[in-house]
């Protein structure tokens, strides 16, 4: 004798409302769609006015005839060798940035370094005042590596750093060969190293007189 087994059985209203984990993955809420897409339009637009911007103010303050005038008399030799410095100065620059983001607790790849390096001296040669990289650089960098603080402090101690070895080089060669050199010139680098140096010590003067009493 065999006992039958009840069955069981949705709700006609419950089979129909009832959608998959796949299709709701699938397809996503619907009405945040067209906002996202309408958002990336717009970073794109103000992204794309920035840069045209940018580019008709370096085409406007260019005098072309002199720029082709000197193009045409450029030593090859010297533009390689240019060239070459100075991409090994962007991949010394990026390392020593990689380090410092090390020692804030940010890893990120040297060639993305290297990109950002590069999109902030673009920004430093079209921008007036010649710091806007280093806020670019700080924003990606802190935005990827989650944590803005430590972006900002590495990007201020590589400006840091390099004015110590501008210094480590700069002194030694005003020294030997300051005949070479206006004496209004010797001044005014002279003037503005000790502004600089007075500057960063009173920075770090406070910054300890801050750690100690908290």
């Amino acid at each position: 004798m065999s006992i039958p087994l009840p069955e069981t059985s949705m709700p006609p209203e419950e089979n129909n409302n009832s959608t998959s984990p796949l299709e709701i993955a699938v397809e996503g809420p619907a009405p945040n769609r067209p906002q996202r897409q309408r958002f990336k339009w717009l970073k794109f637009g103000l992204r794309l006015s920035c840069a045209l911007i940018l580019l008709a103010f370096l085409f406007k303050s260019v005098s072309w005839p002199i720029v082709l005038q000197k193009l045409q008399h450029l030593d090859d030799g010297e533009v390689v060798i240019g060239l070459i410095v100075g991409l090994i100065g962007v991949i010394l620059s990026s390392y020593q940035w990689q380090s410092l983001l090390d020692g804030e607790g940010i890893h990120i790849d040297l060639r993305r370094l290297i990109n950002l390096y590069m999109i902030g001296i673009s920004f430093n040669h079209f921008l007036p005042t010649g710091m806007g990289g280093d806020v670019v650089k700080a924003y990606y960098v802190g935005k990827e590596g989650h944590n803005t603080a430590g972006s900002v402090s590495a990007v201020i101690m590589s400006r840091v750093t390099g004015f110590a070895g501008m210094l480590i080089v700069s002194i030694p060669m005003l020294i030997i060969c300051h005949q070479a050199f206006a004496p209004w010139v010797v001044e005014t680098f002279v003037l503005a190293s000790l502004g600089m140096c007075s500057g960063l010590a009173i920075v770090f003067f406070c910054r300890y007189l801050a750690a100690h009493i908290n």
